[in-house]
């Protein structure tokens, strides 16, 4: 895969283990594990899967003999065993229980079981990305610019959200912390509170879908209250001024990566690493 390619691949990644970690709450908090989004990432970490008595469980070699996972709501992980020894601590027969040698491993199952929940979810996560190729140079930026000004031109509002989405991996760049009043409206940038508790946005990128208008504004961009952030929005449709429109909006996009990173022709970064 090119950069490019992997680059989604992260994000797509990053996205399953948020929905992950999203419904991985305490014991006693009766939340439920998004089971597709687990599956996901279990594949993209190279576990198969393995049914053994009504429970769904997933292995692979981890150098260390095999990791085994349980999918379900504590999503425990067991290292230095296998299927079998798992299945009896989990869901054993009544002859099993019985058996001293089993008895212990029933009731405790630290000498095997290395995370669990959101240890288990951070786990899976860093295992997912495991193998990306995430450097890369101005020649790839220069070709999310090229790509995401072809998608802007056609009017294809989906791959220019996926452009920006690309744009914002580089930057790291979020989306508001606050809903903007316009659902058309999409916006990645930087936000911050001021010493008064007031949320701040800048610089930001706007994309008005149902309009086809991007725009980069460089802020400060206050969003705290409703009139704010209907402000903001009415900049993404043409209501207020900005300071780059359309293409001069994605090269201003391209100049804050290289910026960001120091990427001079000819160079090499690599995500995050600044």
């Amino acid at each position: 895969m090119g950069f490019v390619d992997q680059l989604m691949e992260k994000i797509q990644v990053d996205q399953w283990a948020a929905r992950v970690a999203a419904t991985l709450g305490p014991p006693a908090s009766g939340a439920k594990l998004d089971r597709d989004a687990a599956r996901s990432l279990l594949s993209r970490a190279s576990f198969s899967r393995h049914d053994e008595r009504g429970m769904e469980l997933y292995v692979r070699d981890s150098g260390e003999g095999q990791d085994v996972l349980v999918l379900d709501n504590e999503l425990p992980l067991y290292r230095g065993t296998d299927v079998a020894d798992v299945v009896v601590r989990k869901n054993p027969y009544i002859r099993e229980m019985f058996k001293p040698k089993n008895f212990v491993r029933i009731l405790w199952d630290k000498d095997a079981r290395i995370t669990r929940r959101q240890e288990t979810g951070q786990a899976l996560h860093s295992l997912a990305l495991a193998g990306l190729d995430l450097s890369f140079g101005p020649e790839d930026v220069e070709r999310i610019r090229l790509e995401t000004a072809a998608s802007l031109s056609a009017a294809r509002p989906g791959e220019v959200s996926q452009g920006l989405a690309l744009f914002a991996e580089l930057l790291g760049w979020a989306a508001p912390p606050v809903a903007l009043p316009d659902p058309e409206v999409e916006a990645r940038g930087v936000f911050a509170k001021d010493p008064e508790g007031r949320i701040l946005g800048g610089p930001l990128v706007l994309y008005h879908k149902g309009k086809n208008r991007l725009a980069w504004f460089s802020g400060p961009a206050p969003l705290s209250s409703r009139e704010d952030r209907a402000r903001l929005a009415a900049r993404a449709k043409g209501g207020e001024p900005v300071d780059q429109q359309g293409e001069k909006a994605l090269q201003k996009l391209k100049e804050t990566v290289l910026e960001r990173y120091h990427l001079a022709p000819g160079g090499r970064a690599v995500l995050g690493e600044v």
